[in-house]
């Protein structure tokens, strides 16, 4: 890659009465010798249209052309052009479908035309609002769901992959409807905690302690889920916590 003459220019006619030159680059495809259909590779330092593999991606520039400003670089030269530092208004690559017929002949003009006001711009604002548009919830299927609700990780074995340190410890319940109540019993059937939720998540975190605030005791838990107009569900949960390691004495 680098600055070499070209037997063509580039124009921006967007107001025909008033056209700029502009900077035009190209990347010639690198012959790729693992791969047997690469079969030809034209890095002849001109853009000529190659076949399906043998591509030449080009990119048209914002900037305007200048004879004299070629990028701190010397015409002739192979020194990486800094292709994509500059605000670019087109790319792609064309493909010769006939080879018996030359790409371009002297005269030739390829005119590029976007489709529409698409372009974007600096200052370019896109907003939506959902505010008119309904939530729709499907009882029957939320019903079908109650099957996917779980809790990771089980058994819990000290810690959490996710915690980001061992004073936020944590179980997480998922597959969840918006309203849930969720309550831990122990095998002796004494509840240990409650947990509500009421939010538009499928998630709820158990910080593994009781309705006092205290870590819970290793062992097996029931996980009782009540659902509003779904119905419920129950979870075997296993915690072994790990051992506690004071840190003032």
């Amino acid at each position: 890659m680098g600055l070499f003459d070209q037997p063509f220019t580039v124009w921006d006619v967007t107001n025909p009465a008033s056209p700029r030159q502009v900077d035009f680059f190209f990347i010639e495809m690198n012959e790729n010798t693992t791969n047997s259909t690469y079969t030809s590779f034209r890095g002849n330092r001109k853009w000529d249209i190659g076949v399906q593999n043998d591509r030449e991606y080009f990119f048209i520039s914002n900037n305007t052309y200048s004879a004299t400003d070629q990028y701190g670089q010397t015409v002739g030269t192979s020194t990486a052009t800094p292709i994509f530092s500059t605000p670019l208004l087109y790319a792609g690559w064309l493909r010769l479908n006939d080879t018996t017929v030359a790409p371009y002949v002297d005269g030739d003009i390829l005119e590029i035309i976007a489709a529409g006001a698409h372009f974007v711009e600096p200052g370019n604002v896109w907003s939506f609002s959902t505010a008119d548009i309904a939530s729709k919830v499907s009882v029957d299927a939320a019903k079908k769901d109650i099957d996917k609700i779980n809790v990771y990780p089980n058994p819990y074995y000290a810690f959490n992959p996710a915690e980001v340190n061992r004073f936020n410890r944590y179980v997480k319940f998922n597959g969840l409807p918006q309203e849930a109540t969720v309550r831990i019993f122990n095998l002796a059937g004494q509840m240990v905690r409650t947990l509500v939720k009421n939010d538009d998540t499928q998630f709820l975190r158990w910080d593994l302690t009781n309705t006092n605030n205290f870590p819970v005791a290793s062992g097996m838990y029931i996980a009782y889920i009540d659902m509003p107009s779904l119905g419920t569900k129950i979870l075997k949960l296993a915690i072994i916590q790990e051992q506690e390691v004071l840190d003032v004495y």
